[in-house]
Formats: C-alpha cells, structure tokens, sequence
C-alpha cells in the first residue's frame, strides 16, 4: 500500500492528540493501584491499545467510555503464577511492563510482534538477570522466558541505549518488600525520566533522586493512590504539524502543556534558534507562521532522539547547513533510523551525511519528491508526509500505515 501527498500548504487549528508515552505510564501505574483511577483525553493507538492489553493480562479491570479509562488495579497480587505478555510492537511496554511483570509472577513470557522483534533487549535482559531472574532470549532479542519473581533493591546500569528501563525500575519499586537504590552510569532522555517521576508522583510514590538522575532511591513497599486527570497533548506528534507550518503556512496547536517535561517540547528552543515566528496566545494556544528568514541550526538530540525526522525535514526547508548530533541514539527504534533517514531523504533529493555523532544536513529550501519508504516506522511515515511541504513533486509513501502505532488519524489531520 502506499499514499501520494501531494505538495501543500498547512494551514489549520489543530488539538494534538494525548502523548501516548504519558498514556502508557499512566495505564500502567493505574493497573498496580487496587484502587479504580480515571484517565481522560485517552487518545487511542497501536501503543496504547498495547499497554491496556498487558494492564488487562496482569489482572487489572479496564473500562472505556468514549474518551476516558476507568481502570481498576490488581487488588490483591499473584502467588506463584505465570504470564504471557503480548506487548505488539511497543518498545516502552516490553521494558517498562516487562520490569513490573517480573516483580509479580514467578515465571513470564515477553513477546511481541514486528518491529520490535528486531530490537535489542540486552539492557532489559541485564536489569533483570541483576534482580536474580533466569532470563533465555533469542540472541537478547524477543521472546523473553524470564524465571524468578524479580528483586530490584539494589539495580546498578553501567549502560543503556534507552530510560525505559528506569521508568520501570521507577514503577515497580513500590512493590518491593525492600527500599530501591537505583545507580545510573550516564543517563540518557533525561525529560521522559522526569515524565516518569512527574506520573508517579500523581499516585503518590515518592522518589528521591540526585540532581543529575544517576542515583534513585525509593522507600518500599508503598501504596499507590488512584488518580483522576487529564492526558496532556503529544510534543512528539505535534513537532510534525509544527514544521510543517514553519515551512508552508499557519498552524494554531491547541492541548499542549507548555509546563510539560516531555522531551520534545525543546523543538520550541530549536524554532527559536532558527529564527521561526512561534508564539503562545492566551497561555495554551501555540501559534506557528511559516518565516522566510529561518536559518540554519546546530542541536544536540541525546534526550530527545524522536525529533530527528521532524528536524530534518525543517534542515531542508532552510538554505544552508544544519548539523543533528547524538546519532547513536537513533539504532534501535521501530528501524534503524539513522539509516533509513539518509537513505529515503538522499532519495528526495537531500544532501545529508554523518561525522562521528553527528548528522550533517545542506538544505536549499527544497525536495524532489519521489517514493519514500516507510520502512514500517511511524516517524519516518510522518517525516515523509510533511517533506511535501518542500517539494517539487508528490511524495509517495509507502506502508503509510504505520503511523498506526502512534497515530491512526496522522493523515487526515495533517490533509483534511
């Protein structure tokens, strides 16, 4: 399958749908509480339909009516029991339920399918083997056969391509029968670490952490409180609308927290650098002008490694060079992304290269078009959607139907 976008103009009021990486921590923190909490403004996705399958198969009870979730924790939890996890395609998941898993069943199965297949879980699979847990892998790829309930009193990362897994250190502590000392050797995505620490805080689990994030210690057991919020609008998603009407038109973002530490929200200090024309109205309307003056821009994306393809479609819209460092975070995500972006936007047209950690990109304002292959990565389907701001001729992408994972109705907000 493949879907023509035709160049265009963006030009329209937008709500951004709810983060699914704030989604996916609220489900799973509410699916351990033994209280009913209520989560609204639930936006609905392959990942987020993932993370409520696993809440369901751990025991928690799961309502829906039109756009809030009623959920209903384990109130009493498993004795000498095993699972089978089916986490679909959902990096966050594997990790995050796989850590939680193991500190409640004896014996569980992590699987999965696509995508996620081909990513790397030795980190995972480490954290773990630490807690004492027998864990057989296929060459520390999916499936997982971990045997052993988990202790993670005392957890030490020496590396890690991914925070995921101290978000789940993070939500499964509580559920120690000892206190939790968590040492990080180099932390990476620091703004979705303090997302975690932000959502459990909302259940009342308090953590103490040091100033740079390489040291946690959290008191346990302790009993999570049920929460009645709001899911907040989705900075990754929206970087997309928001370049795209940098370089075409007008966008008016609604829904987004601009106190929010989600790690994508720093594109708002990137449009400022390049000289884009962004400002806020009435506290929580964002509004972006496309700017004929935008310059080149220089940024590090250690934390935030999911602007990439969003920055590299606004680096090509902009006459000059750009550079985009902390390449190696881009390896092991739904493709390997480094790759595929220099491969699909050279395809474009795109002089784009690398030097060491760093992506390299000569923009002259301008695409080809052409056939642009998903490689059945969300963001890379998105990035390619948006290149039609600034090109020539339609983009034609194929397996569009990716953005599923993060956003089924990805092309009718961006077209319609």
């Amino acid at each position: 399958m493949s879907k023509i976008v035709v160049p265009f103009q963006f030009n329209k009021t937008l709500t951004v749908p709810a983060s699914k990486s704030h989604l996916q921590r609220l489900i799973a923190l509410s699916s351990i509480c033994n209280q009913t909490s209520f989560i609204h403004n639930v936006h609905f996705c392959d990942d987020v339909n993932a993370a409520l399958s696993v809440a369901q198969q751990i025991g928690a009870s799961i309502k829906v009516n039109a756009k809030t979730l009623e959920i209903t924790g384990i109130s009493k939890f498993p004795q000498n029991k095993s699972l089978i996890i089916d986490i679909n395609e959902s990096g966050l998941s594997a990790r995050m339920f796989g850590i939680i898993a193991s500190a409640l069943f004896d014996e569980v199965v992590l699987t999965g399918k696509g995508s996620i297949l081909k990513r790397n879980m030795s980190s995972l699979i480490d954290i773990l083997s630490q807690a004492g847990c027998e864990v057989h892998s296929q060459n520390n790829y999916l499936p997982l056969y971990v045997k052993g309930k988990a202790n993670y009193s005392n957890i030490q990362i020496k590396e890690t391509d991914t925070s995921q897994i101290i978000t789940g250190l993070l939500f499964a502590a509580p559920l120690s029968s000892k206190d939790v000392t968590i040492f990080v050797n180099h932390p990476i995505s620091i703004p979705y670490i303090e997302l975690s620490i932000n959502t459990a805080k909302l259940f009342g689990i308090q953590i103490k952490h040091s100033k740079d994030y390489d040291h946690f210690h959290i008191k346990a057991p302790q009993q999570l409180q049920p929460i009645n919020t709001i899911a907040e609008g989705d900075w990754s998603n929206a970087a997309f609308f928001i370049v795209a009407a940098v370089l075409s038109g007008k966008g008016r973002f609604l829904g987004l927290n601009f106190e929010s530490p989600q790690a994508d929200k720093s594109i708002l200090k990137i449009l400022e650098q390049c000289n884009a024309r962004v400002y806020i109205e009435n506290k929580n309307e964002l509004i972006v002008e496309k700017s004929n003056e935008l310059k080149p821009f220089n940024v590090n994306l250690t934390h935030c490694p999911d602007l990439f393809p969003p920055l590299v479609v606004l680096a090509a819209g902009i006459n000059g060079t750009s550079t985009l460092s902390g390449i190696s975070r881009l390896i092991n995500k739904e493709s390997n992304r480094l790759n595929v972006l220099i491969k699909e936007f050279s395809r474009l047209g795109l002089e784009i290269s690398t030097e060491k950690d760093t992506m390299i990109i000569k923009g002259n304002g301008k695409l080809s078009g052409g056939i642009f292959h998903s490689h059945n990565d969300h963001r890379i389907a998105m990035a390619g959607a948006i290149a039609a701001t600034i090109s020539e001729n339609p983009v034609v992408i194929e397996n569009p139907e990716a953005i599923s994972k993060s956003y089924p109705l990805f092309f009718e907000d961006l077209l319609d």
